[in-house]
């Protein structure tokens, strides 16, 4: 393990890595400000253009991860300042887009970033260590661990939904019903179609994530001419380093 430990951070002195970080950098930063393109979304775009233009893997693997990472990253900023949520955003926005609209947007994009970058370092050196120890328990995961680790997840945004419990649960059980469109991922039954081929591969995610979050955000906006903050609020962009 150390010695591929050491193997890929010789990669760190050659020009190839820094060819490739620099343009996911440049590719993945006009993309991820898009609400509603999730990381996933970002790869399966760049993969072909990847495997045809990199020769070599490690390289191609690494211009990925920053591709992941620099979506992962900047979808805090339309969530907060736009109120349009993403894959990895929900909970920055149920607070994040309310202080913005105080005018504290820049104070509370220093936080998220600053809290990712340690949260990123610590979560990058712990996984690294702990993978040998977890990595029989992942193998033994079977659909019955992963059944339970969804209703975990909607036991979770249940419990973020505060008062509005009910709502919560609404919306966690309206989520499994969108994901659950289209043939089942084992045995290929075809659910909720209803004989429209175009629902083969279930519900198009950056559709529904647009119509469900973006849209009616941009429509309120548009319609109550509502400031994203106080129009006396003053702008300090030492906020964001505070």
């Amino acid at each position: 393990m150390l010695a591929d430990f050491w193997a890929g951070l010789s990669y760190l002195g050659t020009w190839g890595y820094w060819a490739g970080f620099m343009a996911a950098v440049f590719i993945t930063v006009p993309i991820a400000l898009i609400p509603g393109i999730s990381a996933t979304l970002v790869m399966a775009i760049t993969i072909p253009f990847i495997v045809i233009s990199v020769q070599d893997p490690v390289i191609g693997l690494a211009m990925l991860a920053t591709l992941t990472g620099i979506d992962n990253t900047l979808d805090s900023i339309p969530s907060i300042l736009l109120g349009m949520p993403g894959g990895a955003t929900q909970v920055t926005f149920l607070e994040g887009n309310q202080l913005a609209q105080r005018g504290e947007a820049a104070h509370t994009l220093g936080a998220v970033y600053a809290v990712s970058a340690i949260g990123g370092v610590v979560g990058a050196v712990s996984l690294a260590f702990i993978i040998p120890v977890i990595s029989p328990f992942v193998l033994a995961f079977g659909f019955a661990e992963i059944a339970a680790m969804a209703m975990f997840g909607v036991a979770m945004v249940a419990a973020l939904s505060g008062g509005a419990m009910i709502k919560g649960i609404f919306a966690a059980v309206l989520g499994m019903l969108v994901s659950v469109v289209g043939p089942g991922k084992v045995s290929l039954d075809l659910r909720f179609m209803y004989d429209q081929q175009w629902l083969f591969d279930g519900l198009p995610l950056i559709a529904t994530t647009i119509g469900v979050f973006a849209l009616p955000e941009i429509i309120d906006l548009t319609m109550t001419r509502k400031p994203l903050a106080p129009k006396d609020a003053k702008i300090n962009y030492n906020e964001i380093f505070r």
